[in-house]
């Protein structure tokens, strides 16, 4: 391990968590009454290890167990084992000691709640405690079900993910990463076989062209509608189905709009009310890649780098200032798409597009603020927030003129 580098160290750390989470599926776990009696083992590490793998069930008989164990349970990592498996079957207030738990480190606190809770707010105990206030037990409920409806689809795709991610590190001189993840160097002839016939990676290979090639490349609407139309009609059973199905109706809505534009051939002649709905419909045509993981596309950039001679229509609406504001506010539950994407990690099979709501978020901050925008607040912004949380937004930004802190987001 000593002689990795630092960008494969880098995803070691990115993938281990991804695999371990793959084999637990995959595995033939032991039936639920038998970990169930394990909870009683005399052994710390046996009644952990049962809970833990109790959290990968649905089942009235965990929560019932559950509670009866941590009656008695005196070892702090075997409690914090038992919370979480009670939050892994829709019990919200189980949430709070393992939220509690971040004062100190040594422990899978952390992992646990990101896993429970689809959040990951890393060691931030303010940032838990603050989503956990806002999140009803209500919401709690309908995300854990939602979650378990999912399963069988996920368990599918994390199959295809290990398969894939294995591949990109094999093939990225990641070797000593697959040795540390104690994995073959190479995939063997009948897993390369899997990898190319799995509906999720036949699936996966026509999301990433739609939305990386002919959408964000080559900007081409209505081919990577179709794309996307194919994805959600052929492979109605994988993980990217129903993501294509709504994003393939949102871009031929865009392309009925680009027959209806009227093109003009100088924008600064004008009038700024005309300007700015110019430069709204504009918004689509930003091009933007994401360079560096983490990280994200500079919307404000241009395709050569040439800000000053290049047009973009959100350093347009930004040079307009205050005028433009009510427009851009109107923007923020807008889920039109722009020509760029962003992604997780290298070698991660998934990519999100990136959206109006998210550019005119950003084009507010500049602004209002005259501060660089937060990249993770973006990006959280685009993906995550429910429609009370941005409607709070939009009324802080009528109400204050100011840039206001994003509150934490409910799924």
């Amino acid at each position: 391990m000593s002689g990795l580098t630092f960008r494969i160290c880098f995803l070691l750390i990115t993938t281990v968590f991804a695999f371990n989470c793959q084999l637990a599926l995959a595995a033939d776990p032991p039936d639920i009454p038998t970990l169930i009696k394990q909870l009683d083992d005399p052994e710390d590490k046996k009644r952990e290890s049962a809970a833990d793998k109790l959290a990968y069930f649905m089942d009235p008989r965990i929560t019932q167990a559950a509670k009866i164990r941590l009656l008695k349970e005196k070892d702090f990592h075997a409690r914090l084992a038992l919370h979480y498996a009670l939050a892994s079957q829709g019990d919200r207030k189980a949430l709070q000691p393992l939220i509690d738990s971040l004062h100190q480190t040594g422990h899978h606190g952390s992992n646990y709640l990101r896993r429970a809770t689809g959040k990951d707010f890393g060691w931030d105990i303010k940032q838990w405690q603050k989503w956990f206030d806002t999140t009803s037990d209500e919401k709690f409920e309908q995300f854990i079900q939602h979650r378990w409806e999912q399963k069988p689809i996920i368990e599918k795709w994390n199959e295809f993910q290990g398969l894939y991610t294995r591949r990109y590190i094999g093939e990225d001189n990641g070797v000593e990463v697959l040795k540390a993840l104690g994995l073959p160097e190479q995939l063997s002839d009948a897993e390369k076989q899997k990898l190319e016939t799995l509906p999720n990676a036949k699936a996966w290979n026509l999301f990433e062209m739609a939305l990386a090639q002919k959408l964000q490349q080559e900007g081409k609407r209505k081919e990577a509608a179709r794309l996307l139309q194919k994805v959600a009609t052929e492979y109605p059973d994988t993980y990217y189905a129903l993501r294509s199905k709504e994003l393939a109706a949102i871009l031929n809505r865009m392309v009925v709009e680009d027959q209806q534009f009227k093109p003009v051939e100088n924008f600064k002649q004008l009038s700024i009310p005309e300007q700015i709905k110019y430069h709204i419909y504009q918004i689509r045509n930003i091009e933007a890649y994401q360079i560096m993981s983490p990280g994200y596309p500079d919307i404000f950039d241009t395709p050569h780098g040439d800000r000053e001679k290049e047009y973009n229509p959100a350093v347009e609406l930004i040079k307009i200032g205050e005028p433009a504001v009510p427009a851009v506010l109107g923007l923020l539950e807008d889920d039109r798409l722009i020509r760029a994407t962003h992604w997780w990690r290298r070698g991660y099979p998934d990519i999100w597009p990136v959206r109006y709501s998210t550019v005119a978020f950003s084009i507010l901050i500049e602004i209002r603020s005259n501060n660089l925008y937060d990249q993770r607040l973006i990006r959280s912004y685009s993906r995550d927030m429910d429609l009370k949380t941005k409607q709070k937004i939009i009324e802080q930004f009528i109400d204050s003129g100011k840039t206001v802190e994003i509150p934490p987001t409910e799924k």
